[in-house]
């Protein structure tokens, strides 16, 4: 957790890891392990396949580029530590030659099933989740913001699309003002059955006026003791 940390050097001996570009490397998955990532911009090196979780824990780095090469990012992988986001990063992205990972707005997401990857809030702390986006889950990275340490996003916009969500997946984005579009609330499903974390908690919620009584009807099954702080509806195409 080191955001002076300036270089990693390593024996050229050693079996299980490498050093290149600043990035700690597993061998035998050619897996980054720890990146000592400065300066303006950081460019992962071409070849790694897999980001491990808070692997960019001591990054104090604007703006991460992420190769062609990398077709895996496990839980977290930009996110400073299980309690807290990556302030340091203000962006993301990703080659257009990536197969595995796509950019869109302020998400980068999977291709295959169209998941939340890379979540990058901007400077007024607000975040509006891309059409593309079908399925959050636990293991989205949050970027630009550290809603652990200080505060909630102000504001999340979810897509009118969005059909599956993972416990906790929305509470890794809790913001004050939430925002759904859609006219039928998502899938929700609690592996580890943590309650209130299933949905918006604390915070005021805003749905399409003609899907108000879907919404709440929602939270009812969902969550019947969740607290909000107030509902409200608006004209998704207005914002208002």
């Amino acid at each position: 957790d080191c955001p002076a940390l300036k270089s990693i050097k390593l024996s050229k001996k050693n079996k299980q890891f490498k050093v290149k570009k600043n990035c700690l490397i597993r061998k035998k998955d050619k897996a980054l392990i720890v990146a000592a990532a400065r300066g303006k911009k950081f460019s992962i090196p071409n070849g790694i396949k897999t980001i491990t979780s808070y692997s960019f824990r001591s990054a104090s780095c604007s703006v991460v580029h992420i190769p062609a090469s990398v077709i895996k990012m496990e839980k977290a992988a930009f996110s400073m530590d299980p309690w807290g986001d990556n302030m340091n990063i203000k962006d993301v992205v990703v080659s257009e030659n990536n197969l595995v990972f796509g950019r869109d707005g302020q998400c980068i997401y999977k291709k295959s099933d169209n998941s939340l990857a890379v979540a990058i809030a901007d400077e007024k702390r607000e975040l509006r989740i891309s059409e593309l986006v079908t399925k959050l889950t636990p293991d989205i990275s949050l970027v630009n913001c550290d809603i652990f340490r200080n505060g909630f996003l102000e504001k999340v916009v979810y897509p009118s699309g969005l059909k599956y969500v993972t416990a906790p997946g929305f509470d890794v984005l809790r913001a004050r003002n939430v925002y759904f579009t859609g006219s039928v609330p998502p899938e929700v499903s609690d592996p580890n059955e943590e309650g209130l974390e299933k949905l918006p908690n604390y915070c005021h919620v805003y749905v399409p006026e003609a899907y108000e009584e879907a919404y709440k009807e929602w939270y009812r099954k969902t969550v019947p003791y969740c607290e909000i702080h107030g509902w409200h509806t608006y004209n998704p195409e207005t914002g208002i």
